[in-house]
């Protein structure tokens, strides 16, 4: 676990200064993505504060 927390990057969602979300990109193909191809990514884990409006988007 520790490993894999050490190499994960995260991406944040930031809007009006607030950050209402994040997601974790696993790029494929490889061991920690399990059906993403060449080119293609994954998200391992998303978050979303409970109070956003349904406006923001997270663009990557």
């Amino acid at each position: 676990m520790a490993k894999r927390a050490a190499s994960a990057e995260g991406l944040a969602a930031v809007a009006d200064g607030a950050r209402p979300g994040g997601v974790t990109p696993v790029p494929g193909p490889g061991p920690p993505a399990r059906t993403a191809g060449p080119g293609e990514a994954e998200s391992r884990m998303l978050a979303v504060a409970r109070a956003s409006p349904p406006t923001y988007a997270l663009t990557l």
